[in-house]
C-alpha cells in the first residue's frame, strides 16, 4: 500500500544509498532493492510531526480576509505562472487561519524550520512556537514556497525547459481555496499531485501542472523535488530520464545528480530491461527487481494478515489487506491498530493517524474544524 512504500521509503534512506533506478518523483531503486520510493515520503499522509503541536496563541478568529484572502489571476485561462507562488501562499494562508487552531499551525510550520531547502536566515525568521500573525502569513510562505518545488519548479517553466498547464494549476488552487475545513482541506493543502512541498510518488502520480516533455538526446534540468525530480528532471518520465554528467567526464551518468544540475534525457528503462549493469533508471512507476537486475512492475497482489510482505532486500511482496507491513520488524503484514495503541506510523493505525509523544493511534486532530 502507498503507506507501506513511504515507510519502506525511510528505512531505505537511512542505510541503503546506491540507486539503480526508480519512480518518478517518489525515488530511485537501489541496487539491493526493488524500490526506495519517495526521498521527501509523506508521513501521516502529509501532516507535520505532532511533536510541533504547541500553543501558539494564533488569532484563529481572523477572517480568510485577515488571512490573506487569495486573490489570483486564475480565470478562464487558468493561473498565470508569475502569479503561482503568491497565489498558492495567499489560499494556504487564508486555509489555515479559516480551518485551523493554534496548535495544527504550529504543527504546519514546525518542519519547515527543519528543512534545509531553506537557508538559515528564512528558517530563523519562522515563528518558533508558530505565533505567526495572519496578515504576515502570505508573505513569509511566499518565501518559504519559493525555495521548495513549486518555486523550483517554476524557475524551470520560466526557462522553457518543461510545459505549464495553467487550466491544471487554476485548478488545483480551486481546490484549495474552496475545501471544507476538516479532511477535504487537509487533503486539498497535502495533495502532492498540486502543490504540496512533499513530491509526489510517481506513475501515475506528478505534479499535474507540469508538463515534462524532454526526449531522447533534449538538454533537460535535474529539479529539487523528490528522488523523481532528481533523477527524471524535465525529462518524459515515462521514457527518460535525466542524466547529468560526472564532473570532469564527457558522458558519465552521475549517480547523485543534485538539484538544478544540467544533462541530456536518455532512456529510461522499461519492464524486462536491465538495470543493475552500470547506472540506469528504471523509467516511472517501475521497480529495479535486485535478484534479475531488470525492471519491473510493482508488486501489488493483496497479502492476507501473518504473510510475508518485504523481502530481505526490503522489495515489497505486495499490499497488505486489512493490515499493514511491518518493514523492520516482523516483516509480515500485522494488524491495524486500534485508538490508544503505541504506533510508529499512520500506517499501523485503523484511523490513518499516529501522533504524540510518546506516539499513539487515534482520531485526526491536524486542522479539525
Amino acid at each position: 500500500m502507498t503507506s507501506a512504500r513511504a515507510l519502506l521509503a525511510l528505512s531505505l534512506l537511512s542505510h541503503l544509498f546506491i540507486i539503480a533506478c526508480g519512480d518518478d518523483d517518489g525515488g530511485g531503486g537501489d541496487a539491493g532493492s526493488e524500490e526506495a520510493t519517495d526521498a521527501g515520503a509523506r508521513l501521516d499522509a502529509g501532516v507535520p510531526d505532532a511533536s510541533a503541536a504547541v500553543d501558539a496563541g494564533v488569532d484563529t478568529d481572523a477572517s480568510p480576509a485577515d488571512a490573506g484572502e487569495t486573490t489570483t489571476d486564475a480565470g478562464a485561462e487558468g493561473l498565470a505562472l508569475d502569479a503561482l507562488v503568491p497565489s498558492v501562499a495567499d489560499a494556504t494562508c487564508a486555509g489555515l487561519f479559516r480551518c485551523c487552531d493554534p496548535s495544527s499551525l504550529a504543527r504546519y510550520l514546525a518542519p519547515f524550520r527543519e528543512d534545509t531547502r531553506l537557508d538559515d536566515e528564512l528558517r530563523a525568521r519562522i515563528p518558533a512556537a508558530g505565533a505567526l500573525e495572519a496578515e504576515a502569513c502570505p508573505a513569509l510562505l511566499e518565501e518559504i514556497f519559493a525555495a521548495m518545488p513549486i518555486g523550483r519548479w517554476r524557475e524551470e517553466l520560466e526557462g522553457g525547459h518543461a510545459g505549464y498547464d495553467a487550466d491544471a494549476a487554476g485548478a488545483c488552487l480551486e481546490t484549495l481555496s474552496e475545501a471544507e475545513c476538516g479532511e477535504p482541506f487537509r487533503a486539498a493543502l497535502f495533495d502532492p499531485t498540486c502543490f504540496a512541498t512533499q513530491p509526489p510518488a510517481g506513475g501515475e502520480e506528478r505534479r499535474r501542472w507540469v508538463e515534462r516533455e524532454g526526449g531522447l538526446g533534449d538538454d533537460c534540468r535535474t529539479v529539487a523535488d523528490g528522488f523523481g525530480g532528481l533523477f527524471f528532471g524535465t525529462c518524459d518520465p515515462a521514457r527518460f530520464f535525466c542524466c547529468a554528467p560526472t564532473e570532469g567526464e564527457t558522458f558519465d551518468c552521475q549517480p547523485f545528480p543534485g538539484a538544478g544540475r544540467e544533462g541530456r534525457c536518455i532512456a529510461a528503462g522499461q519492464v524486462g530491461d536491465a538495470c543493475e549493469t552500470g547506472f540506469r533508471v528504471c523509467a516511472t512507476g517501475l521497480d529495479c527487481d535486485s535478484e534479475t537486475g531488470t525492471c519491473v512492475a510493482p508488486a501489488d497482489g493483496p497479502l492476507e494478515l501473518g504473510e510475508a510482505c518485504v523481502s530481505e532486500s526490503f522489495s515489497l511482496l505486495g499490499e497488505c489487506e486489512g493490515g499493514w507491513c511491518d518493514i523492520l520488524g516482523s516483516r509480515v503484514c500485522e494488524p491495524v491498530k486500534e485508538n490508544g495503541e503505541a504506533c510508529g506510523g499512520s500506517a499501523e493505525c485503523a484511523s490513518g493517524v499516529c501522533e504524540g509523544e510518546p506516539a499513539t493511534c487515534g482520531e485526526p486532530t491536524f486542522c479539525e474544524p
